[in-house]
C-alpha cells in the first residue's frame, strides 16, 4: 500500500484511552533539569511559574514515568532533565505512591530543581511563598520600638 505525492488522505485522533491503573494522572511531580549541553552557563535565571506553563502545554496528556528522561526546549535553551518523583492518581482521592507511571494534566503541581552539578538558576514558584498584609496601624503618638523613629 502507498500514497502517492498529492493523494488526499483522512486523518483520525485515536479516542484517549479511560483512565486505567497504568494511566492514572499525576498529582504532583519533581523534575530535575541542567543544560542539554554539558559545562555550557547561561547567567539569566529561569522562572519557575513559567517553566511550568511551558512544561504542561508542552506534554499535557503524556505518559511520563520515574526516572525517566525529558528533553525541554525553554527560551531557546534546550535542556535535559529526569523525573525524580511522582505522585500518581486521580483528584481527590488518596494518592498512589506505588505507581510509577501516569498523565501529565493541567491540574498537574510540577516543580523544577537543579541537578547537582548544573550552573541553571531556577528561581522558585511565587506560589510557594504565601505573603500576609500586616494590618500594622501607627498612630502618631505611639511609640513602637524598631518601627517609630523620634524625631
Amino acid at each position: 500500500m502507498g500514497i502517492l505525492e498529492g493523494a488526499q488522505v483522512t486523518i483520525e485522533i485515536l479516542p484517549h484511552p479511560p483512565h486505567s491503573e497504568s494511566a492514572l494522572p499525576i498529582q504532583e511531580m519533581v523534575l530535575e533539569f541542567d543544560f542539554l549541553k554539558r559545562g555550557y552557563q547561561n547567567p539569566e535565571p529561569y522562572l519557575e511559574d513559567d517553566m511550568i506553563m511551558t512544561f504542561t502545554k508542552a506534554y499535557k496528556e503524556i505518559l511520563m514515568t520515574l526516572h525517566e528522561p525529558v528533553l525541554f526546549k525553554y527560551l531557546g535553551e534546550k535542556l535535559r532533565g529526569k523525573i525524580i518523583s511522582l505522585i500518581v492518581g486521580l483528584p481527590g482521592s488518596p494518592p498512589s505512591l506505588k505507581v510509577a507511571t501516569g498523565i501529565v494534566t493541567e491540574t498537574t503541581q510540577i516543580t523544577f530543581v537543579n541537578a547537582q552539578d548544573s550552573t541553571m538558576r531556577i528561581i522558585p514558584s511565587a506560589k510557594q511563598f504565601v505573603l500576609f498584609p500586616c494590618p500594622c496601624r501607627v498612630f502618631p503618638d505611639a511609640f513602637v520600638p524598631g518601627i517609630t523613629h523620634w524625631l
